[in-house]
């Protein structure tokens, strides 16, 4: 049910993948318990259904809790609750609760970078997200110095021509088009 669900949200079948979402949730609860990792994958993953639908103040409250299981149950620096702690990020961006948001960005970040390397592609996420929240709060430098960053590990993930270099290198341009030589 949980990965049926996680298909029809990507299909942006959201109604259904609530629903089924919500069951597989239920089902998880019941069977192996509030706590278990299992358990709060579902949290998150209807977390993400709810986000894509705009229902923003139930997502928080699920990627809250997802995030307080997973510290609690795999600790802080484990890649799942560091996906969590970047997906609460996510949406409190989205919210416009920019500083809580920064912070998680960085939290995330610096997780990322210790426990997966500093060209992991979930590293080089959180690279982008955080560049990205500077540049809207204003923080033009260390923005710039993160894309750059994303640009050159992306490089040397994938290469200079794959999709994904190619965009980070459109974004960076597009960067320096927008706000001119940065220091």
């Amino acid at each position: 049910m949980n990965n049926l669900a996680a298909l029809l949200r990507q299909q942006g079948k959201l109604a259904e993948a609530e629903e089924l979402q919500r069951k597989a949730l239920a089902g998880r609860e019941t069977q192996l318990g509030a706590r278990h990792p299992a358990t709060l994958g579902s949290i998150n993953n209807l977390a993400l259904v709810l986000k894509q639908q705009g229902k923003l103040d139930e997502a928080e409250g699920l990627h809250r809790r997802a995030l307080e299981g997973r510290e609690s149950q795999l600790g802080p620096q484990h890649p799942e609750t560091l996906n969590s702690v970047n997906n609460l990020a996510v949406l409190l961006e989205e919210q416009g609760k920019l500083e809580e948001a920064e912070g998680l960005y960085r939290r995330a970040l610096t997780g990322r970078e210790g426990q997966l390397g500093p060209v992991h592609p979930d590293t080089l996420s959180s690279v982008y997200n955080l560049a990205d929240l500077l540049e809207v709060t204003g923080s033009l430098t260390e923005a710039h110095q993160l894309y750059l960053r994303e640009l050159r590990g992306l490089e040397e993930l994938h290469g200079p021509e794959h999709a994904e270099t190619r965009a980070s290198r459109r974004n960076l341009e597009r960067f320096q088009r927008q706000h001119g030589p940065i220091d």
